[in-house]
């Protein structure tokens, strides 16, 4: 029974005359009544039919922990028989159960354990957890701001107050920069007394690191004419908050006594921001500047070049894909020399030379960048480049030679094929499908040996960014997961010659890796990339979601994803006018981008997609709970504050899903334009993840967001977005307050009036 219930417990004796006398006793000693607590009711009653009595007693107590594993009794004895020893019952041991907050003024204990007072990162946290005595034992958890963290020691128990059991456990943490200013602490429960939480004191962590630079780039660009003004701006972060010293290209300290320039430093927390400002840059300023961020752990050295402004950089991470004789180029932009640039595709058709360009596309900073080119001549080669431009001049990307597909038609009814002709053609078939098995068994059997002993799924690659050489592929699909004999080998498209300018070095790096297949796991097709092409024959639509006038959102159910076996429910969308390429371009785009940020716990994740064969279909995890917004409002009654002790720190946990997932989005610089809760997903566990990213940076411009929406979300709009129809980082931060709004306003409609 638990502690505060109520006990009846009820004594008979035999037959007496007189009437016997009842003593109720506790581990061995006599037990008087106490009001509200012990309260003991005497009953005598005459038995029939022969001379004497039958006395009943009850003891009535209210339990408290320090009753447990007493030993109650109770004895009779007849008052006019001195000398007769008096007759016990049996004993009857009582449990108690009593959550952990015994004694009174107990508390849940946090205690740091490691040693030294300093915490610095690399090294180990090491706290442990004592609950107060508790029966049946308490169990421990562990907090850091607000969130669980699993910890993988083992309870201990030792003895305790009223016969009940301390526990003890350990959290073991190994510090890092990003748990500095973080809280932690401990919660005892008993699984007994549901609802009912005793929570240690805090720790506030203050890990000591040494600088880095802020924004993950230790080498900048900063481009200006003579005349113009420029700012080298560095930021350093480190705990003790670092010093910054300023070094010109010859070494000397700045500021140096130049009127010309001066030095401004801004302190938040950790992050030390200096900028160093030049007035009228003279040809002697170009150079190298040096920001050097010092602490007592350590110092970092960030490089600024000012340099005249120039054409831009070549572009990177060139991505080519074909279906029919429509092709895509995807490509990020490179540096843009200190001006504005703008990209065209310039795509030559061979041997004739005949050449034309797309149209330009504007650098707005974010994201990535991606054209369709159609009307392409079928069976027919081409050399493409993409060209980055300004108006100090141009910068080419290096030339692709590809072939684009041939048409096969049917061959007229009119025109019988002999049997011969028939039976040759099939033998000629099966030959090349027997020598193309052969060749990928082989190389199949080369890549196992060299996993089995290298430990290694795939390749590494060359960064690009570090002037090497990256492979670069016309096609990033991938086959169902299976044996050899199901892979069709049409589907794996190499690419052909490039220019002439390409040396043999390049040809080597850009060559395929060996072909591992594994039953159920991801192929890789080329060195270091990962592809996720999904067979569209292993996806099975159950009911459709939402409709748009280009987009479908559909439940499906998928089998043998995800690396998971059997079927899993996924969400999928699907484009509506699968002829359109301006609709395959966009969702070519948001798959990419989706692909950059598909590794965070709070951005909804993509499983796969079908690009072949069909509409172009994006194939993400699935949202068992709905949007935010809706969720919010179906469940108002568990929300409301002051109904459930949990309802304010669950929609707390809401706006820091919200808050994690669009810090990852703009660490990667993208911009998501429309964030809200009904494009906030609540999955498993209440987890909420971003999701929608048809609006986003990378896949359309600010224009054509304006020109696409015939609603357009005025009230999560930033001022500034609202004036001048663009978007930035901040106006998202200005939309997440938004949001933040809606969670704790349980979804309210009133937003919308």
């Amino acid at each position: 029974m638990k502690t505060e219930e109520s006990l009846t417990l009820t004594c008979t004796t035999s037959r007496s005359n007189p009437a016997s006398t009842i003593t109720w006793y506790k581990n061995g000693s006599p037990l008087q009544g106490h009001p509200g607590v012990i309260n003991i009711t005497t009953i005598t009653e005459e038995s029939s039919g022969h001379s004497g009595f039958i006395t009943k007693e009850q003891l009535h107590m209210k339990l408290q922990p320090f009753d447990n594993a007493a030993n109650i009794q109770c004895s009779a004895k007849n008052p006019d028989f001195h000398d007769a020893n008096d007759v016990f019952s049996r004993e009857v041991t009582l449990s108690v159960l009593f959550p952990p907050n015994q004694p009174e003024d107990c508390r849940t204990q946090l205690t740091k354990t490691t040693p030294g007072n300093e915490l610095v990162v690399n090294s180990w946290l090491i706290l442990q957890c004592t609950s107060c005595s508790s029966n049946p034992p308490a169990d421990i958890s562990w907090y850091m701001d607000g969130f669980e963290v699993k910890s993988s020691n083992q309870t201990e128990h030792q003895p305790g107050q009223f016969n009940g059991i301390i526990s003890h456990k350990e959290l073991q943490i190994e510090l890092t920069y990003e748990h500095h200013g973080l809280s932690i602490y401990c919660v005892a429960t008993n699984r007994d007394f549901s609802g009912q939480t005793y929570q240690s004191k805090k720790i506030d962590l203050d890990v000591q690191y040494a600088p880095f630079s802020a924004d993950d780039v230790n080498h900048k660009r900063v481009a200006v004419a003579v005349g113009e003004n420029a700012a080298l701006q560095c930021q350093v972060r480190g705990n003790p908050t670092p010093y910054i010293q300023w070094y010109d290209q010859h070494w000397n300290p700045l500021p140096s006594g130049d009127n010309r320039l001066y030095v401004k430093d801004d302190l938040w927390k950790t992050i030390h921001e200096s900028t160093v400002y030049i007035e009228d840059v003279s040809n002697s300023d170009y150079g190298r500047y040096y920001c050097n961020g010092n602490n007592k752990h350590g110092n970092v050295e960030i490089v600024i070049v000012l340099t005249r402004k120039s054409a831009p950089d070549a572009v990177l991470d060139i991505d080519i894909s074909m279906v029919k004789n429509i092709i895509t180029m995807c490509w990020t932009a490179g540096y843009n020399g200190g001006d504005d640039q703008t990209f065209y595709v310039e795509y030559v058709k061979l041997p004739e030379g005949i050449k034309k360009t797309t149209g330009e596309i504007y650098d707005s900073g974010f994201g990535d960048f991606s054209v369709n080119i159609s009307g392409l001549a079928e069976g027919t080669r081409y050399n493409i480049t993409v060209v980055s431009k300004n108006d100090y001049g141009e910068k080419r990307s290096r030339t692709f030679t590809l072939r684009t597909e041939e048409r096969i038609y049917a061959s007229s009814p009119k025109h019988s094929v002999t049997l011969p002709i028939i039976i040759t053609s099939s033998a000629i078939a099966l030959a090349g499908v027997i020598v193309g098995l052969v060749f990928v068994i082989r190389r199949w059997s080369k890549a196992n040996f060299r996993h089995m002993t290298s430990g290694h799924s795939y390749e590494s690659i060359n960064d690009e960014r570090r002037g090497h050489s990256t492979s670069e592929s016309l096609n990033d699909r991938t086959q169902e997961p299976g044996n050899i004999e199901s892979i069709p080998l049409r589907n794996i498209v190499t690419r052909e010659e490039e220019s002439d300018s390409t040396s043999d070095d390049d040809q080597t790096s850009n060559a395929y890796t060996d072909l591992d297949v594994k039953r159920n796991s991801p192929t890789y097709m080329k060195p270091g990339k990962l592809v996720f092409e999904f067979p569209r024959d292993r996806l099975h639509i159950t009911e459709t979601i939402w409709t748009s006038r280009f987009y479908r959102i559909d439940k499906a159910i998928a089998w043998f994803i995800d690396g998971k076996d059997g079927p899993s429910d996924v969400a999928i969308k699907i484009e509506i006018e699968s002829t359109d390429p301006e609709i395959r371009t966009a969702m070519l785009q948001e798959i990419r981008l989706i692909k950059k940020i598909n590794n965070d716990d709070n951005v909804i994740k993509m499983l796969g997609y079908c690009t072949e064969d069909g509409p172009m279909t994006l194939i993400m995890e699935y949202a068992s709970y709905g949007n935010l917004k809706t969720y919010l409002k179906d469940n108002r009654q568990h929300f409301t504050p002051g109904k459930h002790e949990s309802a304010r720190r669950q929609m707390l946990g809401f706006a820091t899903d919200v808050a994690s997932g669009m810090k990852h989005l703009q660490r990667n610089k993208i911009v998501h334009r429309y964030l809200a809760a009904k494009h906030v997903l609540v999955c498993e566990g209440g987890v909420c993840k971003i999701s929608n990213f048809s609006y986003t940076t990378g896949v359309m411009s600010d224009k054509a967001f304006f020109d696409t929406n015939t609603t357009i979300p005025y009230q999560w709009m930033a001022p500034e977005t609202l004036m001048n129809k663009t978007f930035t980082l901040e106006t998202d931060v200005w939309s997440f307050g938004i949001v933040v709004w809606e969670i704790f306003s349980l979804g309210n409609n009133q937003l919308q009036k």
